[in-house]
């Protein structure tokens, strides 16, 4: 089993590209102690205040792993964006509280 591997992983590298009507920016991350490799991939569509989030977990190495758990996320708001009080500038939203 992978212990603690989260505090080990190091970044490596990363993408950011377009898929259509969708950013994509993939994070690369290694663990040099078990040489277990993860995509974190962060997808947001064009327009849509809305954010999903995968991880794609390898093993670079030669001895076999075990993984107990993966994370996935998915965050959006209904409804057209709004303008926050902290945006120089531009006058607070009414409709958010401590506006």
């Amino acid at each position: 089993m992978v212990d603690n591997v989260g505090a080990r992983l190091r970044h490596f590298g990363h993408d950011a590209r377009r898929d259509g009507d969708w950013h994509q920016l993939t994070d690369r991350l290694h663990d040099p102690e078990t040489d277990l490799a993860a995509d974190v991939v962060y997808r947001s569509p064009d327009g849509v205040p809305a954010l999903r989030a995968h991880v794609e977990p390898r093993n670079d190495g030669s001895r076999p792993l075990g993984l107990e758990s993966v994370t996935s996320l998915v965050l959006g708001r209904r409804g057209p964006p709004r303008r926050l009080a902290a945006d120089p500038g531009r006058p607070a939203d009414p409709a958010l509280p401590g506006s």
